[in-house]
């Protein structure tokens, strides 16, 4: 997929981005900390987290999955984003559901939302033709396989705009 959605499938070892989208439409709110609970079967890809606020980017460290992330504080009208890897485990069931769940805590108050992977069947493994011989047989044959990146949108809960001040 090429963009974020709030529902779609994978298969097991692909790569999943996950953005959680926060902002304010009250009055400024400090003591903003983001929380996200990976889903069982997935591991967080380390590094791959990018917090953009105020549109600058940066590198928050590893701690989003674990302890959270300060955000700090949001005037009226900011908004920012979060962006991370995980990868899923192999040899996952198809049918099994992975749900990831972001949460925003802002005095004492927290507002939580998912987004949810469906594993489909994996695909079936590609078997290599025997190769040719004789004297018209190819001197080299390669073979290439793909994984592709898979994107889902956390987006933000009506009750986070009412917790910021609206």
């Amino acid at each position: 997929e090429n963009g974020f959605a709030k529902e779609n499938q994978a298969k097991s070892g692909d790569i999943l981005e996950y953005r959680i989208t926060f902002s304010n439409t009250g009055e400024r709110a400090d003591n903003i900390v983001i929380t996200d609970t990976l889903p069982a079967n997935v591991s967080y890809i380390a590094g791959s987290t990018v917090l953009t606020k105020n549109g600058a980017n940066r590198n928050p460290g590893d701690k989003l999955t674990t302890d959270g992330l300060e955000i700090g504080s949001l005037a009226k009208g900011e908004t920012g984003t979060i962006r991370f890897k995980v990868k899923i485990a192999s040899g996952l069931a198809a049918g099994e559901l992975l749900v990831n769940k972001a949460c925003l805590w802002f005095n004492k108050a927290k507002v939580c939302d998912t987004a949810k992977t469906k594993i489909v069947e994996k695909p079936a493994p590609v078997t290599p033709e025997l190769p040719m011989t004789g004297p018209e047989a190819p001197i080299l044959s390669l073979l290439f396989t793909t994984t592709g990146a898979l994107y889902l949108k956390m987006k933000k809960a009506k009750a986070a705009l009412l917790l910021l001040g609206r």
